[in-house]
């Protein structure tokens, strides 16, 4: 199962519909780097450790995080 994705700079605006963490269940790094991402809902992301919104214009409170969750990384910088 895959465990790392790489989509950046994509000029994606949302995650795909067809993307979902029960087609992902294992993903932990999920990059999403140099795209147009301007809010995310990672609520149900349950395995994720990493993510990178780098690049994107996004805010803080834009973004939906998985509750009781711990991230290792965190990557928000320019945005």
């Amino acid at each position: 199962s895959l465990t790392a994705l790489f989509l950046r700079g994509l000029k994606l605006e949302r995650l795909p519909s067809w993307m979902t963490n029960s087609l992902f269940p294992k993903l932990a790094l999920l990059d999403l780097s140099k795209n147009f991402i301007r809010a995310i809902d990672l609520h149900s992301w349950t395995s994720l450790q990493q993510i990178s919104l780098a690049f994107n214009p996004i805010e803080w409170e834009t973004i939906q995080w998985c509750p009781n969750m711990t991230y290792r990384s965190i990557n928000l910088r320019s945005t």
